[in-house]
C-alpha cells in the first residue's frame, strides 16, 4: 500500500470517524429494540399483529 492510499485511507476512516460520532450525539426518538419496530417476537418470527399496524401506521403518516 502506498504513502498516498493509507493517507487517503487514514483520512476516510476518520471521516466515518466523525459521522458516526454524530450519529451517536442525535436523541434516541423511540426507546423501542429493533426487533420490536419490525415485529419480531421473542423466537425471532415476525408478529402478524404488528405487522398490520406498522402497515397502518405508515398509512397515516403526512404527505411531505
Amino acid at each position: 500500500m502506498t504513502d498516498d492510499s493509507k493517507q487517503n485511507l487514514e483520512q476516510t476512516n476518520s471521516e466515518i470517524d466523525e459521522i458516526l460520532r454524530q450519529v451517536d450525539s442525535l436523541p434516541i426518538r423511540d426507546s423501542r429494540t429493533a426487533d420490536e419496530v419490525v415485529g419480531y417476537d421473542e423466537h425471532g418470527l415476525p408478529e402478524p399483529s404488528v405487522s398490520q399496524s406498522a402497515k397502518t401506521e405508515r398509512r397515516s403518516l403526512p404527505n411531505r
